[in-house]
């Protein structure tokens, strides 16, 4: 559960940061990491595909007919309305 930044105590001793500074950036930490991993929640349970690109598609490995493959692929690279 912790997964945070562990030199932030280290560093307000070091530096005698004043008690709100210190919770302060905690709460900062916080804040961010809860963004963050809300949005990689909502993104997983949104189901949207990742990562995939004409350029990384492996066509040998699709069940998709070569022809419509290359007919998709035309048809984004070429612009729209174009064939």
């Amino acid at each position: 559960m912790l997964e945070g930044n562990f030199e932030v105590p280290a560093t307000a001793r070091a530096q005698r940061w004043d008690l709100a500074e210190v919770v302060r950036v905690l709460l900062n930490e916080e804040v961010v990491g809860r963004d963050s991993a809300t949005r990689r929640n909502r993104r997983k349970s949104a189901g949207f595909p990742s990562g995939n690109t004409f350029s990384s598609w492996r066509s040998q490995d699709s069940t998709i007919s070569e022809a419509a493959q290359n007919g998709v692929s035309a048809r984004v690279t070429g612009g729209i309305g174009q064939v």
